[in-house]
């Protein structure tokens, strides 16, 4: 929690995008509120929904995504 201002400002820096993204949903399940929050790679920057972040895991859905974009384009696991 900033002491002046009242938020936390986070650098989140991950190999994996999903890890990410189950840290902010931690920090809501805590209690706290997304006030923004962006994807900043070599390629730009990407705006996130805010209220995407729910304080629910994130982690075996985006799996489950995976598994079916797999098999839709038949890559073999």
């Amino acid at each position: 929690m900033h002491p002046v201002a009242g938020y936390l400002q986070l650098r989140l820096t991950q190999p994996s995008i999903c890890a990410v993204l189950e840290i902010l949903n931690l920090y809501v399940q805590d209690g706290y509120e997304v006030l923004s929050a962006f994807l900043i790679d070599s390629s730009g920057c990407l705006r996130l929904p805010v209220e995407a972040f729910d304080g629910q895991p994130i982690w075996r859905p985006l799996q489950q995504l995976k598994l079916e974009w797999q098999h839709v384009l038949g890559v073999k696991m």
